[in-house]
């Protein structure tokens, strides 16, 4: 599920993707779309369901040497995070492709190894 601004910036605006935290759902950061200007925000719901309104970007487990994640899940979730934002670069056509990713907590996390993951493949291509 994706929320969208009401907002009009305009053909090649930017485009910010807000991505909430372990437990959260896209409606959690989607109040900030008001401090942006002149940009597209799209506000994503993480694959995982936890719970009713409850999702997750990948499991955690809280074991007594400390939190644990599922490294498959990570991947699975950066493959797919980066599959969308190709689909909305398309749609909404950013000059240069310039895509900001804004994340809290678990979303923070997604924002870093995506944008790693992306970096590499520029990289390496």
């Amino acid at each position: 599920m994706v929320y969208v601004s009401s907002d009009s910036p305009g053909q090649g605006a930017p485009l910010v993707l807000l991505l909430h935290g372990y437990g959260a759902n896209e409606h959690d950061l989607f109040d900030l779309h008001r401090f942006f200007r002149k940009v597209h925000t799209l506000s994503l719901r993480a694959p995982l369901v936890l719970a009713p309104a409850s999702f997750a970007w990948f499991d955690l487990a809280f074991t007594t040497q400390g939190i644990a994640v599922d490294p498959d899940q990570a991947r699975k979730s950066v493959v797919l995070l980066n599959e969308y934002i190709q689909a909305a670069i398309h749609a909404f056509a950013p000059v240069s492709g310039k895509v900001i990713l804004v994340g809290f907590s678990q979303g923070a996390s997604m924002a870093a190894l995506t944008t790693l993951h992306l970096s590499c493949l520029l990289y390496t291509s």
